[in-house]
């Protein structure tokens, strides 16, 4: 189960990735936090830019939205207190990451 949860992400995170990309943003990160799609920019204007034009503004994407700084304090935090989340990076080579 847990590697066929992994890969669910994976393949979320990919046609998310795609759908930023084609928008003109950079999603460097996404896992599902929480029971959400969590999505992981760079920096925490961006991710406040895309949640404005793609949930506020016209409801297209629900989810959590996060610069990578406060997407990584917040992930340490619930990882202590709770259980492991699988995050996919996209760099040169995308990668499951389980911390």
């Amino acid at each position: 189960m847990r590697e066929e949860y992994k890969r669910k992400v994976e393949i979320s995170g990919k046609k998310f990735k795609e759908f930023f990309t084609k928008h003109g943003y950079n999603l460097i990160g996404f896992c599902e936090f929480c029971f959400e799609n969590t999505f992981i920019f760079e920096t925490a204007e961006e991710a406040a830019k895309a949640h404005q034009e793609f949930e506020k503004k016209n409801n297209t994407l629900v989810g959590w939205w996060y610069g990578k700084e406060d997407f990584q304090r917040s992930l340490d935090h619930f990882q202590q207190n709770y259980w492991e989340i699988p995050v996919i990076w996209f760099n040169e080579k995308p990668q499951v990451d389980m911390k």
